[in-house]
């Protein structure tokens, strides 16, 4: 049984958020969808509906009592529910396609696709969906201590394939409706699924993209890890009153204290505070001083906010180079030198597990480079090896190509 339905179509739609809905006032191409009995063959005319349904923020169309009279009106990457308390099998998903254009010789339009893909849903298992490199991802939702699995929890995901630096408004993996119905939910990607008995992780690199209309004024929670013994909140904030750009920043969920014992990268440059530019991709790097242990362990990366993520990748390490960047701190460098108990409960944010007293970093070597992952990531880790050996030519046709120069820009928000 299909429970929801992503639509996609290849052509832009003009389209800008109006209290809350989308208004596609001037757009050439317009998209509705209709839900009608199967025993009417389907062929209802677009003047029968006596309502036309404006699309939410969200791209989720959730229809109510109103369905059997009511056209939803819908665009790229919507999120479409089933009517409740029906026969499903008796329905039809009806797509109306409306074309407003001064004339066919002067204003030719082309439409190059329209996709609907189903979902189903399982009750009582998750339900996970593929990607393209062969991660599975599991939407979630939670009713208290339990998790919901058949609960509505709209997610969308791109279902074209493109190279990975291709990043479109849609290219990637996103909830819709996040403050739906106030309960805890999201998207999860595990981490060490199998529970290996040796899982350390130093690095995190992701692509994202926030394409809300304004960066939000109190801390939204966008992201968070979840590893054997931590737990870390990512919010994202606008950095003025202009809420033109959004700044990350890590909270431990335990203690509720802003985490310094990581180093953010964006674009491969290493800041203080990652900021986020409105309607463009930028790539966020986060490497931790101190490996996160998964050992034996399912752990977690989910996306519980509004933005688009694509590129999501972390690195291993191996347990001897933890150790190797550790030692032990002497009892006098705990309450020596003027500290005190006060000082390890929370006068320093970033020290308040007792792991953070016994231990101290013993070099500041660092196995994760966030520069050279992005490097990596883009291709500009390459390098030209010559040589004063002879080139043979035997006989064969060869293509020889010269005066051949590559160059590459990267361009950030000020």
């Amino acid at each position: 049984m299909v429970d929801f339905i992503q639509f996609n179509v290849g052509y832009p739609t003009i389209s800008r958020i109006v209290n809350g809905v989308h208004d596609t006032t001037g757009s050439t191409v317009k998209t509705y969808i209709s839900f009608q009995p199967l025993k009417g063959n389907s062929n209802a005319n677009p003047n029968f509906y006596i309502s036309t349904q404006q699309l939410s923020s969200t791209n989720v169309v959730i229809p109510g009592s109103e369905w059997l009279t009511t056209k939803y009106e819908v665009i790229n990457d919507t999120v479409i529910y089933m009517p409740s308390n029906t026969n499903l099998d008796s329905l039809a998903l009806v797509t109306h396609i409306e074309v407003l254009a001064a004339g066919i010789n002067e204003t030719p339009i082309k439409l190059q696709t329209i996709q609907l893909a189903s979902r189903a849903i399982d009750a009582f298992s998750p339900n996970p969906i593929g990607t393209k490199m062969g991660v599975d991802i599991y939407p979630y939702k939670k009713a208290g201590e339990y998790f919901d699995y058949k609960g509505k929890n709209p997610m969308s995901i791109y279902k074209g394939s493109t190279p990975h630096l291709y990043l479109t408004g849609t290219s990637g993996f996103r909830l819709r409706a996040v403050d739906m119905d106030n309960v805890e939910h999201g998207i999860s990607v595990p981490i060490n699924p199998n529970a290996a008995q040796t899982y350390y992780v130093s690095a995190w690199e992701l692509s994202l993209r926030y394409d809300v209309e304004f960066f939000p004024q109190a801390p939204k929670e966008i992201f968070e890890i979840k590893s054997k013994d931590r737990h870390i909140k990512f919010y994202i904030q606008a950095d003025s009153v202009s809420r033109e750009r959004g700044m990350i920043f890590a909270i431990d969920a335990e203690y509720g204290v802003i985490q310094q014992d990581m180093t953010f990268y964006v674009n491969g440059k290493i800041v203080k505070n990652p900021l986020v530019g409105l309607n463009s991709w930028v790539t966020i790097g986060i490497v931790f001083n101190f490996a996160l242990d998964f050992t034996a362990t399912i752990g977690s990366f989910n996306v519980v906010g509004p933005i688009i993520f694509n590129n999501l990748s972390h690195y291993q390490s191996s347990l001897r180079d933890t150790l190797e960047s550790v030692g032990y701190r002497k009892w006098y460098g705990v309450l020596g030198e003027n500290l005190l108990w006060s000082y390890w409960l929370g006068t320093v944010p970033n020290l308040k597990l007792w792991r953070d007293i016994l231990f101290t970093n013993t070099s500041d070597f660092t196995e994760i480079d966030g520069a050279e992952t992005y490097k990596k990531l883009t291709g500009a880790d390459r390098f030209v090896i010559d040589t004063d050996s002879t080139f043979v030519i035997n006989k064969y046709r060869y293509l020889v190509y010269e005066a051949i120069g590559w160059q590459s820009n990267v361009v950030t928000s000020a």
